[in-house]
């Protein structure tokens, strides 16, 4: 028997949006971020097979109501991130800039969602694969918002 379950937004659905007048497809799993979650969606995303010249972006916020360990648990994140070859690997949130600091990974970048949003205009091609994750309250969770409200372009 199969099951109608619904598709919502913040959870896996891919969008082809518009983006400083550049097609791109973004996947959308801002809606909520736990330790497993993270893992399963970056392995998912480093899976995906690039075509020709395109570029993966990975926007990574903070996963929230984890506890005392939540330092912990975004740290083995990003060391987690070392073996993935993902074009574009940027961070935003007070627990993963805290992370960072405890990572030794220079190919993650650190911004808010202004510097984050400059950074795509300059970057960022027709046809590339951008993913956002994080906690529903987060950063990410903003930026999902605007790009599929168009306010970012």
């Amino acid at each position: 028997m199969a099951l109608d379950i619904p598709l919502v937004e913040g959870r896996g659905l891919l969008h082809n949006v518009q983006l400083y007048s550049r097609k791109i497809i973004f996947i959308d799993e801002s809606y909520n971020a736990s330790p497993e979650s993270m893992k399963t969606t970056i392995n998912y995303f480093f899976k995906i097979k690039k075509l020709n010249k395109q570029k993966k972006y990975l926007i990574l916020g903070d996963m929230r109501e984890l506890g005392e360990n939540s330092l912990n648990f975004h740290v083995k994140l990003l060391n987690q991130l070392k073996s993935k070859k993902i074009d574009h690997i940027i961070i935003c949130g007070e627990l993963m800039s805290l992370a960072l600091k405890k990572v030794n990974n220079k190919k993650i970048l650190k911004m808010d969602i202004n510097e984050l949003l400059k950074y795509l205009r300059d970057n960022i091609l027709s046809g590339d694969l951008l993913l956002v994750k994080g906690s529903n309250s987060e950063l990410t969770s903003d930026l999902a918002k605007k790009l599929l409200s168009k306010e970012a372009v």
